[in-house]
């Protein structure tokens, strides 16, 4: 698939960040733009979703959808994950738990929104910006704790207007009941296994230079160039790998039952105070990370009806949909495209169903 970029200005791509731009607008319309925030899983790198960033830029701004939508796209590396320390966030003491990852996504949230408030002040020509957040993994499961500490006036975030959510290979019930999740537990709960396991890391590659590093990764584990540069320096960042052992331990303690009320699951109650965000759950069909069983007992007791008779009864539920393409759970290392078009779809029903774009 044939892109073409000229609609971006100026991207901003470090191991730090990344951000896609629209153009400014030469004629007022007061039209809402929309940033569109990534959640990334662990390990918490955004420079592994490049490609897939790229792609749902230009899609959402292209020109053939006939909505003239007006999007950034785009986020940051989690504390701890960096290649060097970033300061993008107020006291982060490393290890950072998953709680912890949780406020300081918060953070990021609004050192973007402040960025680009900053950097389109004198554009007139858009009108309220509206947030859609867009997470993978565990970045689902900080989603919907940040849209339930919203709700709660429990950060920053409560006056930003989020208009919806799309969760990709969300992670955010019983993580431990995954095929993968069934191996890894036992070895977490090993006294000091991530540390261990992070200063092994640092030895083995402590001599191998950057790119010999790379060379390697791309040739054992078969990555493209971008994967397998991201993974390199992962391996040879200071904190990455112990960092994302210490989350994932909290991971598989946390990320159990369902633990969200209706200010998440939506009520069918419309006087409700606690109006929820809509949210679009995108489940690969057969995912490493994420237990069929617990899947589907979830789209059983939270999902909306996929039956058209059933629909009006329960539109006030998340939309659920499993992929048949046979997408990965990492669809981040050759699936980028593919997992793009689908997202921008979702992104696309969310404005349309909140009567955003006329």
């Amino acid at each position: 698939m044939d892109l073409e970029p000229p609609i971006e200005v100026s991207p901003t791509k470090t191991a730090k960040e990344i951000w896609f731009k629209p153009r400014p607008k030469e004629e007022e319309h007061g039209e809402s733009e929309y940033v569109i925030y990534l959640i990334p899983g662990n390990p918490c790198l955004i420079s592994y979703y490049e490609s897939f960033l790229s792609t749902l830029f230009s899609l959402l701004n292209g020109d053939e959808n006939g909505r003239a939508l007006s999007a950034h796209v785009g986020g940051y590396t989690l504390p701890g994950f960096e290649t060097e320390p970033v300061g993008q966030t107020s006291g982060v003491t490393l290890p950072a738990s998953l709680r912890s990852q949780i406020r300081n996504t918060e953070e990021l949230i609004e050192v973007g929104l402040d960025n680009h408030t900053r950097q389109n002040a004198a554009n007139k020509s858009t009108g309220p910006r509206k947030v859609i957040l867009v997470a993978h993994s565990v970045g689902a499961y900080i989603a919907l704790e940040i849209l339930r500490r919203r709700a709660k006036g429990q950060n920053g975030l409560s006056k930003v207007d989020v208009v919806g959510g799309v969760l990709i290979c969300p992670t955010v019930v019983h993580i431990a009941q995954s095929a993968h999740g069934t191996i890894l537990s036992p070895l977490l709960w090993i006294p000091f296994f991530p540390a261990i396991v992070g200063m092994l890391a640092k030895l083995l590659t402590v001599l191998l230079p950057l790119g010999a590093l790379h060379w390697l990764i791309a040739s054992l584990g078969r990555m493209p160039p971008h994967a397998a540069q991201t993974s390199a320096e992962f391996l040879k960042s200071p904190w990455g790998v112990r960092q994302a052992l210490f989350m994932a331990k909290d991971e598989m303690r946390e990320i159990k039952e369902d633990i969200w009320d209706e200010a998440i699951w939506g009520s069918p109650d419309t006087t409700s105070s606690s109006a929820s965000v809509p949210l679009k759950f995108y489940f690969a069909e057969n995912d490493v990370w994420v237990s069929n069983r617990a899947r589907d007992a979830l789209i059983a007791s939270r999902g909306r009806s996929t039956s058209s008779s059933a629909a009006p009864l329960d539109s006030w539920k998340p939309a659920m949909i499993i992929d048949d393409n046979k997408i990965p759970h990492g669809f981040v290392i050759d699936h980028s495209e593919l997992v793009a078009e689908k997202v921008k779809s979702l992104i696309e029903e969310i404005i349309i169903d909140g009567k955003t774009i006329k």
